[in-house]
């Protein structure tokens, strides 16, 4: 048995002992807001719903290294809810050069080419600010219809962890644009 200590990603693969995170982060936690809907593993994932200006958004967040069951459970979540706009949060999906290692090119290919409703993804994990854009012919005629966004932010590496640093959106549905503010 071994353990993987990576900075502060300090996961037993072996044991997959999450009770310190459970009893502090787990789905109890958060169950009472009417927007969280559902966990995977008490909170190593979960989904929220939530509308805003009139469009129906749906949540999907997963953390560290998620394998075949966690991805099972992001396209039966977002099957689930194919009316809503979905946003992605992962904790580790774009590298700061914009390309992907082998998990993060897993879920690009096997949750957001394969969830019509899958428009942005977002991540962290790696001390940067980067953006990229996929397209996706959901219909298969040969024309992209969709473009996923996918935004990596990660300011902790900065000078006294970040100086407060933080990422916010604007969604302007009228100009069908959003609005990036750091």
């Amino acid at each position: 048995p071994y353990s993987v200590i990576a900075g502060n990603h300090d996961v037993d693969y072996v044991n997959d002992d999450f009770s310190e995170f459970s009893s502090r982060f787990g789905e109890a936690r958060f169950t009472d807001n009417p927007w969280y809907m559902e966990s995977f593993r008490d909170n190593r994932g979960h989904y929220d719903l939530f509308s805003a200006g009139g469009i129906d958004f749906i949540n999907v967040a997963m953390g560290w290294a998620p394998g075949d069951d966690a991805i099972a459970w992001m396209n039966e979540v977002l099957a689930k809810h194919p009316e809503r706009v979905a946003i992605i949060n992962l904790h580790e999906f774009m590298l700061t050069t914009g390309g992907l290692g082998p998990i993060p090119q897993r879920i690009l290919d096997e949750v957001a080419a394969t969830n019509p409703n899958v428009r942005m993804i977002m991540s962290g994990h790696y001390h940067d600010a980067y953006q990229r854009t996929d397209s996706f012919d959901d219909d298969g005629d040969g024309v992209a219809e969709r473009t996923v966004t996918s935004m990596l932010f990660d300011y902790q590496g900065l000078p006294e962890g970040g100086q407060g640093f933080l990422r916010l959106l604007h969604f302007d549905n009228e100009g069908e644009r959003i609005l990036v503010r750091t």
